[in-house]
């Protein structure tokens, strides 16, 4: 066979190998494609709900169900709320524009609602009453409740919420639009063995400007003589007749 003929048929066989049995469409990747739109910013009108009526009275909300645990906790990890407590809830602007006092005050008072044999003590009932109150005393995710039987600290893993139990021995309630606190005195009392001084004094003399006689702190005996000390400092700070404990 001619070379030239020979060069014609190892070409044709090249060819043959070498070409596609079909050939793909060519794509223009200038051309965008129309997605559609899925908007991630609506809001749902029932947590919207919970929320605005929880505010208006000055509360966090309370998630009714599992569901609604769900879209919260999913609106908190968006910065769209704060979880101040487990299973409590309210916007970041709300909780922004309230001074620590209130902040205290929104959590006990729901609080109060949900767990109705509930005593709130120190610094978390103190709250509560109408006292001239440093914000250092109200750090963020803490709380002090009552007990008649013993004292300890829980930590919610999860959070990092820490709840405060203060023994309270011959606990004697009263309730404050709806929340059950430690009385006045007893309040003052534990106020003042647990707090700094500093943070101490101006809600002693607070109470004491409104009439409250600090003497009656000496009713309550204290374990330490550390306690007896500060209560005897304070009794003094305030001008009252009494100093002996």
């Amino acid at each position: 066979m001619p070379p030239r003929e020979v060069a014609a048929l190892f070409l044709a066989i090249f060819q043959a190998r070498h070409t596609p049995l079909y050939t793909l469409p060519r794509v223009d990747c200038a051309i965008p494609l129309a997605l559609p739109i899925v908007n991630c910013t609506k809001k749902d009108t029932r947590i919207e709900h919970l929320l605005d009526e929880a505010e208006q009275h000055g509360l966090c909300a309370i998630a009714a169900d599992d569901n609604q645990r769900r879209r919260l906790g999913f609106r908190v990890e968006h910065g769209e709320l704060v979880n101040p407590h487990p299973g409590l809830y309210i916007r970041v602007d709300v909780w922004n524009g309230l001074n620590p006092t209130k902040r205290k005050r929104a959590m006990v008072r729901v609080l109060a609602r949900i767990h109705l044999d509930r005593v709130f003590a120190a610094e978390s009932a103190v709250c509560m009453f109408d006292l001239e109150q440093p914000y250092d005393i109200h750090p963020e995710h803490e709380l002090t409740i009552a007990s008649p039987s013993r004292s300890g600290i829980h930590v919610f893993a999860k959070t990092g919420f820490i709840k405060r139990t203060l023994y309270v021995p011959n606990m004697q309630a009263m309730s404050i639009n709806g929340v059950r606190v430690t009385s006045l005195a007893r309040t003052l009392f534990d106020c003042a063995r647990l707090l700094p001084f500093e943070c101490m004094l101006p809600i002693a003399d607070s109470a004491a400007k409104a009439g409250f006689d600090m003497a009656s702190l000496t009713q309550f005996p204290t374990t330490r003589f550390d306690e007896t000390n500060r209560i005897a400092r304070l009794l003094t700070y305030t001008g009252s007749s009494q100093v002996s404990v």
